[in-house]
């Protein structure tokens, strides 16, 4: 099976990627730059340690995430960020994986630990696209996440400090309804910002 892995810098993602490639998944990796100036060096690093740990080569698609987060930033309810975010992550994985011919996302998403990832935003997220979400992690804990993590060499690359997501709201809605989640995408072309995004992908 071909999937799709939406990677972060950080711990969790690369472990979900791990957990597929050990079930025998054949990984894309696609990464949402926050930034225009983002170092790619870190993410670089955990997908040639994924590809020695696994043995394959692992493609990995750029895609430049922040002209939609200026986007949500400045036209929506801010509490709403974060689920704004995911959702388009979400879409995009989406159309990369019908280019792809990919058949599932792969998220390192696990239940409770950001706001994000409570059960009723997960629902309304995962609404955003017609593409099954798979999430490996979703009953881990942490530290369970932590151990994989330092096993397969991937902790050390993923702790290093890559700055905070200059987006993330002092007080993230925990419970977003799907109405009102589609009432602050109304405020925008999500269709073309989409568009955009796939448009300016880079092969890593």
């Amino acid at each position: 099976m071909r999937v799709v892995l939406l990677l972060s810098g950080g711990i969790d993602s690369p472990v979900s990627g791990y957990l597929a490639l050990s079930k025998g998944f054949e990984l894309i990796c696609v990464h949402m730059q926050n930034l225009p100036d983002a170092d790619t060096s870190k993410i670089e690093d955990i997908v040639s340690k994924l590809e020695e740990t696994a043995g394959v080569k692992i493609k990995t698609i750029l895609i430049p995430h922040y002209p939609a987060q200026e986007e949500f930033y400045g036209n929506c309810d801010n509490k709403f960020q974060c689920v704004l975010c995911k959702r388009m992550m979400l879409r995009v994985a989406g159309e990369i994986a019908e280019k792809e011919s990919a058949d599932a996302i792969i998220t390192g998403d696990s239940l409770g630990q950001v706001a994000s990832q409570t059960l009723e935003n997960l629902l309304v997220e995962s609404q955003a696209t017609e593409t099954p979400v798979i999430r490996p992690l979703i009953g881990f804990d942490k530290e369970e996440t932590i151990m994989i993590a330092k096993k397969i060499g991937t902790y050390k690359l993923s702790i290093k400090d890559a700055g905070p997501c200059p987006y993330v709201p002092r007080k993230p809605a925990t419970s977003a309804k799907l109405e009102q989640i589609l009432a602050e995408e109304e405020k925008m072309d999500v269709k073309a910002l989409v568009e955009e995004c796939i448009k300016n992908e880079r092969i890593l």
